[in-house]
């Protein structure tokens, strides 16, 4: 049951068919005083009637006007601030604490927004530990890579000198063999 903010705002001016009302009231009381007194109304009452009404009203707009805030620009202050926080950690290179969770409790579009991304914000969570994951198999794959390179690199001298011990030794032998090759 979403509960819009456009129909919270609404709702939160319903009061000012309610000063229509008080204002008619005082009217119909002025009269009624005016019929009363003869068609003469009093200072004093007159300004009772019209302090009377400003009461209502100012009463009437403050309830509204507290009503509005707590209900709608007080969520949006709150989610505005914790993404305006997480964006200004990013654009500065600070690590980002995407685990915030904006907490929204009515049932308006606000609320939509905030569970979206709450979502988003879990989801890219999930996205860069698989991708930390990766990247640490990948540096380990690349540690052993490196390891067997380096060993291979000492199988591979260890030949050549192995092979330079056998041509050292066969230049001799050659010597010889031709040596007798001769006599």
């Amino acid at each position: 049951p979403i509960f819009s903010l456009e129909r919270k705002l609404a709702l939160g001016f319903v009061f000012a068919p309610l000063v229509v009302v008080t204002l008619f009231g005082s009217m119909v009381f002025m009269m009624l005083e005016m019929v009363r007194s003869g068609g003469e109304i009093s200072i004093p009452v007159a300004v009772r009637m019209v302090s009377a009404l400003a009461s209502v009203v100012l009463v009437m707009t403050v309830v509204n006007l507290r009503n509005v805030c707590r209900s709608t620009v007080g969520p949006i202050t709150r989610v505005t601030h914790s993404l305006r926080t997480l964006f200004e950690q990013l654009r500065a290179g600070e690590a980002a604490d995407i685990g915030v969770r904006l907490s929204v409790t009515s049932f308006d579009e606000l609320k939509l927004l905030s569970d979206g991304l709450n979502h988003f914000l879990h989801s890219l969570g999930v996205a860069l530990s698989r991708i930390q994951e990766g990247t640490e198999v990948v540096n380990r794959a690349g540690e052993s890579t490196m390891s067997s390179v380096e060993e291979a690199g000492q199988a591979t001298a260890k030949l050549l000198r192995v092979g330079n011990e056998l041509k050292e030794r066969a230049d001799p032998l050659d010597r010889q063999v031709k040596n007798v090759d001769e006599h």
